[in-house]
């Protein structure tokens, strides 16, 4: 029968991180070759994938299946950006101002915990975490601020991964 260390038996090296769960069987392992297979292995099925489908379907349906796609092609690129400027104008700043939020709050509670216990030291816990704090508020304004960059980088990923190749097919 195998016995597991409960948590408050742990070690502070072997204590889970908070948000993350802990593999009791086997903390050391490693998911490094699993990810390696799946991105050897997904292409390869693709690619497989591709060459039946054209054996089953034939070319003249491939062909209509290419006219369609010509057809709409554009009503998509138009949805695409459309849900992009979505995202950088709308989801990624209502979430940074959450983060924001949540953060003043930390900020606000370290300086009264500084207040109340009245401390001076600069090398105190309580001061390297309001740097911290700070640091992190300093990104959000940055980030909120730079909202463009959002939509030009979803911008340029679309432009690679999906416009390129149908322009150099057509």
């Amino acid at each position: 029968m195998v016995t597991t260390n409960q948590p408050d038996q742990l070690t502070p090296e072997e204590q889970p991180i908070a948000g993350h769960s802990r593999n009791v069987a086997n903390p050391q392992k490693r998911h490094w070759l699993k990810r390696l297979l799946w991105a050897i292995a997904l292409p390869i099925a693709l690619f497989i994938l591709s060459i039946v489908l054209l054996n089953i379907f034939g070319t003249q349906t491939i062909e209509k299946l290419n006219s369609a796609l010509q057809s709409f092609w554009l009503p998509a690129t138009i949805f695409r950006i459309t849900i992009y400027l979505l995202i950088a104008f709308v989801i990624v700043p209502k979430m940074l101002s959450q983060g924001q939020a949540k953060n003043d709050s930390t900020i606000q509670t370290i300086k009264d915990d500084i207040a109340q216990n009245q401390i001076n030291s600069d090398d105190d816990f309580l001061y390297q975490l309001l740097k911290k704090a700070e640091a992190q508020q300093r990104i959000y304004n940055y980030l909120l601020n730079r909202r463009y960059l959002i939509l030009i980088g979803l911008i340029v990923f679309d432009m690679i991964t999906l416009q390129l190749p149908y322009f150099l097919k057509y």
